[in-house]
């Protein structure tokens, strides 16, 4: 169907074509979506299939092409996530990443949710002090070190290259613990331990003790245990409002691999119209399955889409009790949360001339999305003393106060460095955004010029980020936006409304920081560098200031004037000392 435009505004299918476009125009529609599409119809083309099946296919194919107005939009659900151990460099690492590749890593998952992953793979590198950098690490050259190594939080392959065999060795106790062979590692590390302690090695000894208990502790399954040598798709569907979100998980030789979740507004749809686009979607590129399991209701859905689109007989079958039934429980339990997220999540209309703004602001600055959600940061400090950054949060336009960020900056002491700071604070922020399973923002929002903009950019590359998140700056004395991606920076007319939005949520982002700033100055908040030192607790902190009064005098303290402070012992005392002499 197409406009007076010529503009294709809607693709549908039919047995019996006649009848299914009388019943657009023979009729008074009451729904709002088909009465607005009716009249805008001026023409409609027809093309004719062989079957049913190839005309589904076509259907899918036209609608993703085309992205006609008026169809059903049907979104894919964010991949769930795994772990992926690299396996082809010599000192391999731990990711967090979306989509399962053929690069010959490793992958383990999925997990339910981006928080656990994260909580989980932090776990491990706290047993396991194998590297957490992305740069190239090879067994002959001294990379850059980091300060991980001096707080022996990494053993430190970037420049320590005989360390090969002991992270081989962490490399394989991974992949038990990720595989579920728990028994077989703790049987390995006890035998580490007695060894240890036959050779009077107590501190090494009671860590891998420490690291067992731990182990002992950790509940992740990362398969699913049943008898079934095949493939499953296991079909659960959720609806709320207007919302019908459906739920695949496929199941190979009894392991789950895989999930994928679809949803829609329907518009008056039904919700066997959209499963049929959703499995025609899925199968495009999921394992065709043996087996289909599902409620009862779509049983006769699934049966008649799959006919000669698997390229084999698929079995729909509907679980009563058992294994089968269990996992069909689950799968809808997560349909019903998933639905429940995207409900809260779904943005109020917006106004057009807020519409037209965020339109501009994308066309102009050359981003890839439109930008519904900005993230913007500055930093502030009053020569070079309590340096704080703000992250504030925009949505649609308007600022969203709930979503406000401050940070005490840490890894500059002493002295200012805006870019470095920024490095921090971008990082902080986004990779809270990831543990705590929020929507990235579309655009981040530097306050400042091209220095403060490729630290920001080198943050947001050092995370495993679901998707590219576009960044830009805005220096003030001439108002010019700068990209990472273009040469020159780009000059938007002062009375710009799109112009106006960024300087608002830049003058907010300074607001918040200078706010901030403020009350520490006032003696509202306290921080110190030796808050960040490991096993130095907040008494302890407050003793060493208290009488010493700043960083730099305890600094000049010996180990045994150190270790007196609060009967400390000379152990901490050597931690704290080698820890802010690298500061």
């Amino acid at each position: 169907m197409l406009d007076s435009t010529g503009t294709i505004i809607y693709v549908g299918k039919a047995k019996n074509l006649k009848k299914r476009v009388s019943s657009y125009f023979n009729r008074t529609h009451t729904d709002i979506k088909t009465a607005a599409l009716v009249s805008q119809i001026r023409h409609i083309e027809f093309i004719a299939t062989q079957n049913e099946q190839e005309a589904l296919v076509l259907e899918n194919q036209l609608i993703k092409r085309l992205m006609p107005r008026y169809n059903i939009q049907l979104k894919d659900d964010k991949n769930y996530p795994y772990l992926k151990l690299t396996t082809n460099e010599p000192f391999p690492k731990l990711l967090i990443t979306r989509s399962r590749e053929a690069d010959g890593a490793e992958y383990f998952g999925p997990f339910p949710f981006m928080g656990s992953i994260y909580r989980f793979r932090q776990t491990l590198l706290s047993l396991f002090p194998i590297r957490d950098c992305m740069q190239s690490i090879d067994l002959t050259h001294e990379q850059k070190k980091c300060i991980k190594l001096d707080m022996k939080t990494c053993v430190g392959p970037c420049v320590i290259k005989d360390v090969k065999p002991e992270y081989d060795h962490m490399i394989h106790q991974i992949r038990l613990l990720l595989r579920g062979k728990n028994r077989q590692l703790i049987g390995e590390l006890r035998d580490e331990m007695m060894r240890l302690a036959a050779e009077q090695r107590f501190e090494k000894a009671a860590h891998i003790r420490d690291s067992i208990q731990k182990i002992e502790k950790i509940q992740q399954r990362q398969t699913v245990d049943i008898e079934y040598d095949g493939v499953v798709h296991v079909w659960a569907v959720a609806e709320r409002d207007s919302i019908v979100y459906a739920l695949v998980q496929e199941i190979i030789d009894g392991k789950l691999l895989a999930q994928k979740g679809f949803y829609a507004d329907r518009d008056g749809q039904s919700t066997d119209e959209f499963l049929v686009q959703s499995c025609v979607t899925y199968l495009e590129t999921g394992t065709p399955p043996d087996e289909i399991w599902c409620e009862s209701p779509f049983q006769g859905v699934f049966q008649s889409t799959t006919v000669g689109m698997a390229g084999k007989l698929v079995n729909v079958v509907v679980p009563v009790i058992g294994a089968k039934r269990t996992l069909l429980d689950t799968a809808n339990l997560n349909a019903r949360l998933a639905v429940s997220r995207i409900q809260r999540s779904a943005p109020l209309p917006l106004q057009p001339e807020t519409v037209a703004v965020l339109e501009s602001l994308q066309q102009q600055c050359q981003l890839r999305r439109c930008p519904h959600r900005i993230i913007g940061f500055d930093i502030s400090h009053l020569s070079a003393t309590n340096i704080v950054a703000s992250a504030v949060y925009f949505f649609e336009g308007k600022p969203l106060k709930s979503m406000y960020r401050k940070f005490n900056i840490r890894s500059v002491v002493g002295k200012s460095n805006d870019p470095l700071s920024m490095y921090e604070v971008v990082l902080r922020r986004l990779h809270r955004t990831l543990v705590d399973d929020e929507q990235l923002p579309d655009l981040v929002l530097i306050d400042g010029g091209k220095g403060q903009l490729n630290f920001a950019v080198s943050a947001m590359q050092s995370l495993p980020l679901p998707h590219p998140v576009d960044v830009v700056s805005l220096a003030k004395r001439e108002e010019l936006v700068f990209s990472p991606g273009l040469a020159e920076p780009i000059r938007l007319s002062l009375s710009d409304p799109a112009l106006r939005l960024l300087q608002y949520v830049r003058d907010e982002s300074h607001r918040f920081a200078v706010s901030f700033q403020r009350q520490k100055r006032a003696g509202w908040l306290t921080d110190s560098v030796l808050d960040q030192i490991p096993g130095l607790g907040p008494k302890r902190v407050t003793l060493l200031l208290s009488q010493y009064k700043s960083v730099e005098r305890i600094r000049e303290l010996t180990v045994e004037e150190l270790a007196k402070v609060g009967n400390m012992g000379r152990t901490c005392a050597e931690s704290v000392l080698n820890f802010l002499s690298h500061r």
